[in-house]
């Protein structure tokens, strides 16, 4: 009997009535209906991500390759890169253009050569373009000046701060009337890198630039103005408030000059860390003019003289007509003693009258005396000195305070080096107290980079992992069909082990009752069974063809039998 099961068991081992798939679905069919809609949500699920990571796996890494790229541009750069079939894509957000990393460099030689982007500031090449025959002047003068602005804003691009620039210039016409004459103005607007500004020298520069590029340009006639709105070349030279920021500055300057040099002197006695200095500066911003005029009476000087001689006299004409007539008369001889008025009995009469004009210059000194702006009226210094290190009987460092004598030179020093003055009202103060203890800081090291931080593994990183997950994904869907399919085998299993006991057992009911007839499983409607005459092999193929017809019902009937046992 052993043997017979052990020949039975290995023939219906061999026999396959079904395919996989087909037991697959079959097993599938007799899930119930939540179990069906959740295993079909499941491999809807896990062939959807595996899709999904497929596609991420093989979208190529973007870096950016321009940014604030207008629409016009971008449908042509868009062209010429389709052309070549480099992948890209721009992001709508930012009107960046991303380019596949591995074709970055070929873009940026493609695009540089079709002259892209076509943003750039043009200079003096719009004078190398060729021009019509029949040109006017008036777009021969438009084309210099668009190149001389060009020109500027390329190089105010160039400064540090500035991340681009555009320069307008409004050349008036010239006119043969002075009175209609204007001068020539500019503007300029800057756009400055996120967190930086422009301070009031580069403002300056800027506005000298442009004026000394431009003939008959004056500064007071240029605009500088920022990607904010902001006046940056508000000409508040004179106003208050600009001086007072401009003594602040000088004041400020003064300060750290003078703390600079006490430091020079002290640093190598003392120690950098062992002092601290603080300055403050009396300057006088006041503007005084002093004209004086002085005489000085002691010292008279001659500046003119005029001397007048006049004489007069009554006698007639005397000598010999002729040459000899004509001479000078001799000298006149006055006398002593004038004549009465009326006498006339004599030869003649003369008069004779000096006078003379002296005119004196006295000693004046005029003087004209402009008081230097800025001048220094005081100084404050205040030093504070740490304690010194000494070595103490333990042979360990021991603080200790200073000594009368080395504060005083100290104090010598100090004063030495800021050039103090009793007269100005100069003062020094050195204080010598214990500095608190500093506590440090440790700076973390910067890590080298790693072999993972490489953009070449991340990629084979990213494949490799998606390749693992689609792995897992088909071997559980693989899974999933595996084990419907064995369910249905165990079933046509034992359906036919239970058929072929049915048939022995049916074999044996007809030897040991000796029954002639046919005997059916089910009825008239089914195959007949072998009569009792009928081989051991009769019976069991017999047996095999009702399990391979109907195996369900052959089931059914062993769950029958056993349970009326």
């Amino acid at each position: 009997m052993a043997d017979e099961l052990t020949e039975t068991t290995e023939t219906s081992a061999a026999l396959e009535p079904t395919s996989g798939t087909f037991a697959a679905m079959e097993g599938f069919g007799n899930l119930g209906a939540i179990k069906q809609v959740g295993l079909m949500v499941g491999l809807a699920f896990s062939v959807a991500a595996g899709f999904w990571l497929v596609l991420w796996a093989a979208e190529p890494d973007y870096r950016p390759f321009y940014t604030d790229i207008s629409h016009l541009e971008a449908g042509q750069v868009a062209d010429l890169l389709q052309k070549e079939r480099i992948d890209f894509k721009i992001d709508t957000n930012s009107n960046m253009l991303l380019i596949e990393a591995s074709r970055i460099h070929d873009a940026r030689l493609l695009l540089a050569k079709e002259g892209f982007p076509t943003g750039k500031t043009l200079g003096y090449e719009l004078l190398d373009k060729e021009q019509s025959f029949g040109t006017s002047q008036f777009m021969e003068k438009a084309r210099y000046y668009r190149s001389v602005e060009g020109e500027l804003a390329r190089t105010v691009t160039a400064m540090n701060r500035v991340r681009s620039a555009r320069v307008h210039l409004a050349i008036p016409k010239r006119s043969v009337f002075v009175g209609d004459s204007r001068r020539p103005s500019a503007s300029v607007f800057v756009e400055l890198y996120p967190g930086h500004s422009l301070e009031k020298m580069n403002v300056a520069a800027i506005v000298h630039l442009v004026a000394s590029s431009v003939p008959e340009l004056l500064d007071s006639e240029v605009t500088v103005v920022d990607q904010r709105g902001r006046l940056l070349s508000e000409d508040d030279e004179n106003s208050d408030i600009a001086m007072a920021a401009k003594n602040f500055e000088y004041s400020r300057g003064m300060e750290e000059l003078y703390i600079s040099r006490v430091n020079g002197i002290l640093e190598p006695i003392l120690g950098r860390d062992n002092f601290r200095v603080q300055i403050s500066t009396e300057i006088d911003f006041s503007v005084t003019e002093q004209t004086a005029e002085q005489f000085n009476p002691d010292l008279p000087a001659m500046r003119s003289e005029q001397t007048l001689n006049e004489y007069s006299g009554a006698g007639g004409p005397m000598g010999i007509p002729g040459a000899l007539s004509n001479q000078p008369p001799g000298a006149v001889t006055v006398p002593e003693t004038a004549g009465g008025a009326g006498d006339q009995g004599g030869e003649g009469s003369s008069n004779v009258r000096r006078q003379a004009t002296r005119n004196y210059e006295l000693d004046r000194t005029i003087s004209h005396t402009k008081n230097q702006v800025g001048k220094l009226m005081r100084l404050s210094v205040a030093v504070v000195v740490d304690d010194k290190l000494v070595t103490g009987a333990d042979g360990k460092g021991v603080k200790q305070p200073l000594s009368d004598s080395e504060i005083e030179r100290i104090n010598i020093l100090v004063k030495n080096a800021i050039g103090y003055s009793a007269v100005r009202g100069d003062s020094v103060s050195i204080v010598n107290q214990l500095f608190a203890p500093v506590i440090g800081y440790e700076f973390a090291e910067i890590p080298p980079v790693e072999w993972y931080d490489n953009q070449s593994y991340r990629e084979w990183a990213k494949l490799g992992g998606v390749g693992f997950l689609v792995l897992i994904l088909i071997l559980g869907f693989l899974r999933i069909i595996k084990g419907l399919a064995t369910t249905v085998k165990d079933e046509e299993l034992m359906a036919l082990e239970g058929g072929m006991g049915m048939g022995m057992e049916l074999g044996g009911l007809g030897a040991e009752d000796e029954m002639g007839a046919d005997v059916t499983l089910t009825g008239g409607a089914n195959p007949l069974l072998p009569g009792p005459d009928a081989s051991y092999d009769q019976h069991l193929d017999a047996v095999k063809s009702l399990v391979a017809e109907d195996p369900k019902r052959v089931a059914q009937v062993m769950k029958t039998w056993l349970s009326n046992e």
